[in-house]
């Protein structure tokens, strides 16, 4: 009974999977993606666990530290364009109107380096005032991370750039699990042959080399793809418009990177670097439990901006509750596992010494559920021009994450971060859904608002 009911599944998985039709291309699209963002989750499991063990949980710390305020500065360095450049080059696409295409990437290229350059040279100039503070490590460690910024931005345009012209698996595939193999490579070809260079700067050099390789791959296919579909139109710039858009985008980054990585980067000042690469571990357990929306979004995103745009309202809200529903179901096997072995798992992949983590990572799993359980909310509004809803709603997270984490961390260190990062993150989900309930009528439950 079980094989045949498997066999249906499958018959009717290819069936649907065929033709050119919105559903087929969504089946063949999510396939695609979670094959990819299956190996990239995959390929960056191993780089932490690699890195856990061979620089310690105090070095480990210093990088991941790192990587987070890499990840806040990154606010500054992009000022919103990747996300408004994937919107507004869907929604032309989807007309035809390939100036504007044109347009938006050339803009947004040029806006995303000078902000970058802008934060760096500021970070570089901070970290020469602030030197004497800080120990070896961190200090090279901080300074390949600022040099990278510019390259990052760059990067980030390009690959977002051609998700909105549908390239949405080369997108994927050349940000996620190319650059992560590279770094993989690097760190173990480097470490095994010379095991005096095991130090945090040295991952963080690594790093740097995949974001250049991300850039130059992902340059050479925007410009094949660009020769395709659009040949000598010239570009079509809209600042106003622009100018108008930027600033909520810049909000949702912003307010979206504090609610990722606050609770790392506040553990890094008020505790120890081991408690640091501790709760890095923990986190990189439980984002697996929203692994589904994290493999969904790269293909929804354009998909709602696209369907907004041609007035397609019903076909969208049944594309978010049936996303909403597999997405949930594929995390409910994740999360079980969590439960009853946690700390079996923490001390079999990353060493003993991440064990004591169970507990957050139990608590951090049941938000990641209620996260998925909520749907894509926060990109659907963004997607159709509510992202200054959305970023008021993100700032009120970051608010709450930001005061949480300052209380709890202190008295009970990586459970506290835990805690505080959890409730700012459904009390935003809660949010996220009611409005786009009220503004749009779609809801992951019932019939659409009429």
């Amino acid at each position: 009974m079980a094989d045949r009911s498997n066999k249906s599944l499958s018959d009717w998985l290819l069936a649907h999977a065929k033709g050119s039709g919105l559903k087929a291309q969504l089946l063949r699209g999510a396939a695609g993606s979670a094959g990819i963002l299956a190996g990239d989750r995959l390929i960056a499991l191993l780089l932490s666990i690699l890195l856990a063990r061979l620089l310690g949980a105090e070095g480990f710390g210093v990088y991941a530290h790192a990587v987070a305020i890499m990840t806040l500065a990154s606010v500054l360095a992009e000022a919103g364009v990747p996300t408004l450049l994937m919107r507004e080059v869907a929604a032309a696409r989807v007309r035809r109107d390939w100036p504007t295409v044109q347009g938006a990437v050339r803009r947004g290229s040029q806006l995303a380096v000078a902000a970058a350059s802008i934060v760096a040279l500021a970070g570089l100039g901070l970290l020469t005032i602030f030197s004497d503070r800080l120990q070896q490590p961190a200090l090279l460690t901080l300074s390949l991370m600022l040099a990278m910024l510019p390259i990052a931005a760059a990067a980030k345009v390009v690959v977002f750039a051609l998700r909105g012209l549908n390239r949405v698996l080369i997108g994927i595939a050349i940000n996620s699990v190319v650059k992560k193999a590279l770094v993989l490579v690097i760190v173990v070809t480097v470490f095994a042959i010379w095991p005096a260079l095991r130090e945090p700067h040295v991952a963080m050099l690594a790093e740097l080399l995949g974001v250049l390789a991300v850039l130059t791959i992902g340059v050479v296919i925007l410009s094949h793809s660009w020769s395709i579909e659009m040949g000598s139109a010239p570009p079509k710039h809209e600042d106003l418009k622009w100018l108008k858009s930027l600033p909520p985008f810049i909000v949702i980054s912003g307010a979206s990177v504090i609610n990722a990585q606050i609770d790392l980067i506040m553990l890094g000042m008020l505790r120890t670097p081991e408690d640091v690469g501790v709760y890095r571990a923990v986190v990189h357990g439980a984002t697996l439990v929203g692994l589904g929306l994290q493999v969904a979004n790269p293909i929804l995103s354009p998909r709602f901006a696209g369907m907004y745009a041609s007035g397609e309202m019903r076909t969208l809200e049944t594309l978010v509750r049936r996303a909403t529903r597999v997405i949930f179901i594929v995390a409910i096997p994740v999360i079980g596992a969590f439960f009853i072995a946690g700390d079996s798992i923490l001390a079999t992949v990353f060493g003993v010494d991440f064990a004591r983590g169970h507990t957050a990572l139990a608590v951090l799993g049941v938000a990641q559920l209620i996260n998925v359980a909520t749907g894509p909310m926060g990109i659907l509004l963004s997607m159709t021009g509510n992202e200054a809803t959305n970023s008021k709603l993100l700032l009120a997270g970051a608010a709450v994450n930001i005061i949480l984490n300052g209380v709890l961390i202190p008295i009970f260190g990586i459970l506290g971060a835990a805690v505080a990062t959890s409730c700012a993150l459904v009390l935003r989900n809660c949010l996220q859904a009611w409005m786009a309930y009220r503004i749009l009528g779609i809801s992951i439950m019932g019939a659409a608002r009429e």
